[in-house]
C-alpha cells in the first residue's frame, strides 16, 4: 500500500526575509531533498507541495504545488483535500 506524502515549503528563516523554500542546501533546496528521498521509497505515491511561495518551481515528481495563502492550517488542510480528491 502506498501513501501520499505532503510536503511543506513554506514560511521565512527568523529575523531575515529569506524563503526557507528557496534556500540551497549544496545544488538543492530543502524541499527537493525532502522530494527526492520521498520519490525514492516504494511506500509513496502522490507528493504534494503546500505552502510554497510564489515562482516555486517544484521537482518533477511532485503531483501537485499549493502556493502559501499565509496561513500554515488552511495550506495543510487544502492540501488534504487535495490528496483526497476533494479539490
Amino acid at each position: 500500500m502506498k501513501v501520499d506524502a505532503i510536503v511543506l515549503a513554506g514560511g521565512t528563516l527568523k529575523n531575515t526575509d529569506k524563503i526557507k523554500a528557496l534556500i540551497k542546501i549544496g545544488e538543492k533546496t530543502l524541499p527537493d531533498i525532502v522530494i527526492d528521498a520521498l520519490d525514492e521509497s516504494s511506500g509513496i505515491g502522490k507528493i504534494i507541495v503546500t505552502s510554497a511561495p510564489p515562482g516555486y518551481k517544484a521537482n518533477p515528481v511532485v503531483s501537485d504545488v499549493i502556493e502559501d495563502t499565509g496561513d500554515l492550517v488552511e495550506n495543510i488542510a487544502r492540501a488534504i483535500d487535495k490528496v483526497e480528491g476533494r479539490q
